[in-house]
């Protein structure tokens, strides 16, 4: 009798042991995971593991048990609530994205608008230099006023032309497309001079335009189909 009870006590001892050891296991892992969702320690915490149980008590046991069950059940819910909180997490990270692409979207506009401006007024100067050129060659050329009048919008509409190519977004990007465009603004320049001018004035005319091209625009091809072979 002596031996069985003997051996009951042990294997109380033993059962015990191992639901201590299950305990203090669960319990660590309770106070990481509420660490990690920042959320204080329940009132209703179960008592620490130091109260000590009556050796080869069954009440000490299920009571054991039942804090073991109870553990469990917040563990399960703590990992819950910490897989809840992957949705806000991602979230931010999608606001600040949204965030991040407004204030980029702010900065193009406004490098846009002072480009914009910048151009405008280069093109007033420009368009300034154009007018004294116009009245020299009507002078050397003997222009009727009406010729001057009609190729000055001829030149008016060509560096209209030649800005509106300058303010695309893409203009850095399509140098082919950019230098077809900008051959074409210039070719219907020289298409209403011809329309307006007298053979040998036209001449005169065209040798201006190539010494234009040479000196302000070299990297222009000689025609638009050149432009696909570069």
């Amino acid at each position: 009798m002596r031996f069985r009870s003997f051996l009951a006590g042990a294997a109380v001892l033993v059962v015990l042991g191992v639901l201590g050891f299950r305990i203090l296991d669960l319990e660590q892992r309770v106070a990481l995971l509420s660490e990690a969702n920042r959320r204080p320690e329940a009132d209703n915490l179960a008592p620490s593991t130091a109260q000590t149980v009556p050796s080869g008590s069954i009440a000490a046991t299920k009571t054991i048990e039942a804090r073991l069950r109870t553990i469990e059940q917040r563990i399960s819910a703590l990992e819950n609530m910490k897989q809840g909180l992957a949705t806000p997490s991602g979230s931010m990270n999608d606001d600040r994205l949204r965030q991040e692409q407004a204030i980029l979207s702010v900065v193009e506009r406004e490098n846009s608008r002072i480009r914009d401006v910048q151009l405008e007024w280069h093109k007033a100067r420009w368009l300034e230099t154009r007018k004294q050129q116009l009245a020299a060659f009507a002078f050397s050329q003997k222009l009727e006023p009406t010729q001057s009048v009609k190729l000055y919008d001829a030149i008016e509409s060509e560096l209209t032309d030649l800005v509106e190519i300058m303010k695309r977004p893409s203009f850095a990007e399509e140098p082919d497309q950019v230098a077809n465009d900008w051959l074409n603004a210039l070719g219907k320049t020289d298409e209403r001079a011809q329309q307006l001018l007298t053979p040998t004035q036209y001449q005169t005319w065209l040798q201006g335009r190539l010494f234009e091209r040479k000196v302000l625009w070299p990297w222009l091809p000689d025609n638009p189909s050149e432009t696909a072979q570069r």
